[in-house]
């Protein structure tokens, strides 16, 4: 593709599409949690909970293995080494494919064969971002994954699943 004069190849194209996709859908996210600059504070009443995003249960600190990790929804758990979690949102940053499997040392996403360390770095291509981490923490026995902005619950981008990929 070329634009007087300059080269722009599909692989930047698409990452400059999904990147400003998720730009617009943040900040309309973002834009609709604002108050008003005339509205006044909202006044809660006793006993009342704020509505605000808060850390959510996800899994079970045993559900992760140690060296391995699951898929759960549009999220990656793993684990590393003993008592280390991380993660991440489950599409892939390829083409936003849906991640297929936690096996063999890797994060694996089967439409175009991307593979991804369990810190979220890329280890085999087509893919060449690292997934998009979310943060977690152990509490107890339960782990408890963090909004990515305190006060929105902003969720992982969609994926599509790899049965619905298009073939190229």
């Amino acid at each position: 593709m070329s634009v007087e004069g300059v080269r722009i190849d599909r692989r930047r194209a698409v990452t400059g599409i999904g990147v400003a996709a998720a730009a617009v859908a943040v900040g309309g996210t973002i834009a609709r949690k604002l108050p008003a600059a005339s509205a006044a504070p909202a006044a809660h009443a006793p006993g009342t909970v704020d509505c605000a995003a808060t850390a959510t249960e996800v899994a079970k600190a045993a559900d992760v293995p140690v060296g391995g990790g699951v898929i759960l929804g549009d999220l990656v758990l793993t684990q590393p080494n003993p008592g280390e979690f991380r993660a991440f949102c489950a599409t892939c940053t390829h083409l936003g494919c849906h991640l297929s499997t936690v096996r063999d040392g890797t994060v694996n996403c089967r439409c175009h064969g991307s593979k991804f360390h369990f810190d979220g770095t890329v280890a085999k291509g087509p893919a060449f971002l690292p997934l998009f981490p979310r943060t977690v923490r152990v509490a107890g026995d339960a782990l408890m994954l963090e909004p990515i902005v305190e006060g929105l619950d902003l969720p992982c981008l969609p994926s599509i699943p790899p049965e619905q990929f298009p073939k190229f």
